[in-house]
């Protein structure tokens, strides 16, 4: 994704999972508008966490519909 001075602001757009399986890890984001979870990355259970090469995500809420930027390093990881 370009800024508007052409540069690269390193924001990945990730879609945040509508069904995630029982029993599976996952990492995402607290929305922060309704402070629900977002879970958009499936984690192996021996693995500590999902490296991204990019600065910040973009999800959009599951629950609420906000479409938000966040930190990378914020994620938020959950058991289903």
């Amino acid at each position: 994704m370009k800024d508007t001075s052409g540069g690269d602001i390193g924001i990945s757009k990730l879609t945040a999972i509508a069904s995630p399986k029982a029993g599976v890890w996952y990492e995402g984001w607290k929305c922060s508008e309704c402070g629900k979870n977002n879970l958009a990355i499936e984690v192996p259970p021996q693995v500590a966490h999902v490296p991204l090469s990019v600065g910040h995500v973009r999800i959009e809420c599951l629950h609420c519909h906000a479409d938000r930027i966040y930190p990378a390093n914020e994620r938020v990881r959950v058991l289903a």
